[in-house]
């Protein structure tokens, strides 16, 4: 297999991820962004391309807003996943892994917070799923079943605090159960608000939303090894996803066998800026 940049001839299987930043993005990164009919007014720091955006997008400004009305993007913005997805193949990757949260663009679709269309992707929890069905459907498509996860953020509100779904469980619910019918390899869950806590609001049960999914089940979010330890001893996930602290750790696993201590790297190192602070971490001696 050719194994993408900054891979080992050891590695494990690897999973591109296949995300668009919708709204969360604007003209000054390029082309016009698709995104749902979003009215509110919003600043979001966002990592894209891994460059560091900073972004206005204003709801007076109607020419960056065009495309929300504009219903023959679909199957453009459809293709566009499509196309990530052989590139992914092309690369050399195992597999990869829809990204339906943090408040990107499949994400801006299933919130009523940020979805305000009128048509067949927005209004009811049917029409705002849609979006990430198809888009799923067409990755299926080019990988097969088995080689296709998914992650969802039901209750983060990065990027861009956005507010989240005013019916989280019927949302992400309905979602779930339709996620079901293309058997895939896993769905992937930020349990609680990206990075910072695993904290859920009233009303919500994460776990409850998880067993609704026939699949295996991975657990994402300020996770250390007792809690992945006690959480998979429970039955509440199959695997832990551990993102930051491999930044700073690169023999990440060995490091929590043996019980050794974690570095921690500052954030302002994790997008761009070089190497330094980023790839140039040490291994444990020995």
């Amino acid at each position: 297999m050719l194994l993408p940049p900054g891979q080992s001839s050891n590695a494990g299987p690897a999973a591109s991820n296949v995300r668009s930043p919708g709204s969360c993005t604007g003209s000054e990164a390029g082309a016009t962004p698709a995104r749902p009919a979003c009215a509110a007014s919003w600043i979001v720091d966002l990592f894209v391309h891994t460059v560091c955006l900073l972004v206005a997008s204003k709801a007076s400004d109607k020419e960056s807003l065009i495309s929300a009305s504009a219903g023959a993007i679909f199957p453009g913005i459809i293709q566009q996943y499509r196309h990530a997805a052989e590139c992914a193949q092309r690369a050399g990757f195992d597999g990869v892994e829809v990204h339906s949260a943090n408040s990107y663009l499949l994400d801006q679709f299933l919130r009523d917070s940020t979805n305000q269309r009128g048509d067949k992707y927005g209004g009811n929890i049917e029409n705002r799923s849609r979006l990430t069905l198809e888009v799923t459907a067409a990755v299926v498509e080019v990988w097969g079943h088995n080689r296709v996860g998914i992650r969802l953020s039901p209750v983060t509100p990065d990027a861009g605090n956005t507010p989240l779904d005013s019916q989280v469980m019927q949302t992400y619910g309905h979602l779930i159960e339709q996620l079901n019918r293309f058997h895939l390899a896993y769905m992937h869950f930020i349990e609680g608000a990206t990075a910072t806590s695993r904290s859920v609001p009233d009303g919500v049960d994460l776990d409850a939303l998880r067993a609704r999914f026939k699949g295996a089940y991975i657990g994402n979010n300020n996770y250390d090894l007792n809690l992945a330890v006690n959480r998979r001893a429970e039955g509440n996930v199959d695997a832990v996803a551990f993102g930051r602290p491999f930044i700073a750790n690169p023999d990440l696993v060995r490091r929590l066998k043996e019980g050794a201590e974690l570095a921690v790297a500052p954030r302002e190192t994790y997008y761009g800026n070089g190497a330094k602070g980023y790839t140039d971490w040490p291994v444990l001696a020995g």
